[in-house]
């Protein structure tokens, strides 16, 4: 059984479209026209195989760059502290979260300028 790569044609659906393409076109330029077809369809993979290798190439040298700067390795150790924190299940705790916050100065009781006093009226 054929499986052609596109559209989902059975054997019976090409047959009837290569007698109608040599119907229409003839049988003289039926083998310019696989020919043509088949060099359209081989530049088309040797573009996409282009681009996969482009793609390929410049996620290395990304990482070449990351690994020269160390980035890299900072990412990956603090990713497993993180990790190693999470099955621990210990809270990481930020400086920034650990500083008492100060407080309002609505709770103050020596505060003249409450917020209840500026809607009393006279």
């Amino acid at each position: 059984m054929i499986y052609p790569l596109f559209l989902n044609l059975g054997t019976g659906e090409i047959f009837i479209i290569v007698i109608v393409i040599i119907m229409f076109f003839g049988a003289d330029k039926l083998p310019e026209m696989v020919r043509t077809f088949s060099r359209s369809m081989n530049q088309m993979k040797d573009a996409t195989t282009q681009i996969q290798k482009e793609i390929q190439n410049s996620t290395a040298e990304i990482q070449r760059e990351m690994n020269a700067t160390g980035a890299l390795d900072d990412l990956k150790e603090g990713a497993q502290e993180l990790q190693k924190r999470i099955l621990e299940g210990t809270k990481i705790e930020d400086e920034s979260t650990t500083a008492a916050l100060p407080e309002r100065p609505e709770d103050d009781p020596d505060n003249p300028h409450k917020p209840e006093d500026s809607f009393k009226r006279d």
